[in-house]
């Protein structure tokens, strides 16, 4: 039984107990414990909206701090040249 729970936890990457066979006597109960620990529960409707908020939010963070990092330099974005007056298209 030791090799047994040694090599389902390291296929699992979870740490099983010493006492498996007797926590978990059947093949279906150890199946349930371990479909437990590895598939992640899925979430609440309000967590699922909370959580995709926050995602979102700090996606928009990121771009925004991205947009500001040209001014802080001091000058244009890279890649954008300077137009001369003379030669824009207003009278």
């Amino acid at each position: 039984m030791r090799e047994f729970r040694n090599r389902v936890a390291g296929l699992a990457d979870i740490a099983l107990p010493a006492t498996l066979g007797f926590d978990y006597p059947t093949p279906q109960a150890i199946e349930a414990m371990l479909y437990a620990a590895i598939v992640p529960q899925p979430l609440s409707k309000p967590e699922s909206v909370l959580a995709e908020l926050g995602r979102l939010e700090s996606l928009l963070t990121s771009l925004a701090e991205a947009d500001e990092t040209p001014a802080r330099e001091g000058g244009r974005p890279p890649g954008r040249a300077q137009v001369p007056v003379e030669h824009t298209l207003e009278p």
